[in-house]
């Protein structure tokens, strides 16, 4: 009798365990799907200035693209631009570009000039579990070609944390914050050692500012910033490039 009550059981609990994984991957299908075409509502903001004071090369993953803002105007670069109105930019980020691809088009871009160089990237990499020596010699690579461009600033704007994200739960969300903040810390390694700008997004998931001000400020599709959001990693990054671009827009 016992035996039979702890198959039962055991049988019971397996059931449950496979219904909870089947509804997390379809949250997170269904999650990606939103993702996607968030992606294909918004364009990546540039601007053409003539007589511009300097030339900027924005590029990387949906975070510089502007996934999940309402508009161009309240993406990162969007909000760049506005700052820099004298600045000319060329903003070729792709949704879902990891740091290989990131580094490819890069190269493939050297007949072009900049003198400052954004990257935006981290989080395809710290999903894919991109080893991290892989991730090494690719940054490398990057900013060797950035100085080949002629930028005489070069910034990484580096992965949040992951795991923080409401699209994804126990036990994920413990594997991705981990993931997250070891290409974090990666990312600023190799930023001292190449003598870049580093402005890790990564927090700890109790000091997230995205959950700050009385709520989650994230889009519908659980995974990029809202508006709030995006202007919540705007200020961080402008305090910490603001002294190095601002005289270029004199």
């Amino acid at each position: 009798m016992g035996y039979n009550l702890s198959m039962d059981a055991f049988k019971f609990l397996s059931l449950i365990f496979l219904g909870f994984i089947i509804f997390e991957a379809v949250r997170i299908i269904i999650g990606s799907q939103k993702a996607v075409q968030a992606g294909k509502k918004v364009k990546p903001v540039s601007q053409s200035i003539l007589g511009s004071t300097a030339n900027l090369l924005v590029i990387g993953d949906s975070t510089s693209y502007g996934t999940g803002a309402t508009s161009q105007a309240n993406s990162l670069v969007g909000m760049l631009a506005a700052d820099y109105s004298k600045i000319s930019i060329v903003n070729a980020s792709e949704n879902a570009m990891n740091v290989a691809q990131v580094k490819d088009k890069m190269c493939s871009m050297l007949d072009q000039k900049f003198d400052i160089v954004m990257i935006h990237v981290g989080g395809i990499d710290s999903l894919k579990l991109t080893p991290l020596d892989t991730l090494r010699s690719d940054l490398e690579t990057i900013f060797s070609t950035a100085n080949n461009m002629g930028a005489k600033i070069t910034v990484l704007v580096s992965v949040n944390n992951v795991g923080s994200v409401p699209l994804f739960r126990f036990p994920l969300s413990v594997m991705y914050t981990y993931r997250s903040r070891q290409v974090s810390q990666l990312c600023d390694d190799v930023c001292r050692a190449q003598g870049a700008l580093h402005v890790p997004l990564f927090t700890e998931v109790q000091e997230e500012p995205l959950f700050s001000e009385g709520g989650g400020h994230f889009s519908a599709d659980g995974i990029h910033p809202n508006d709030v959001g995006y202007k919540i990693w705007y200020d961080k990054i402008q305090s910490v490039v603001r002294p190095y671009i601002s005289k270029f827009n004199d």
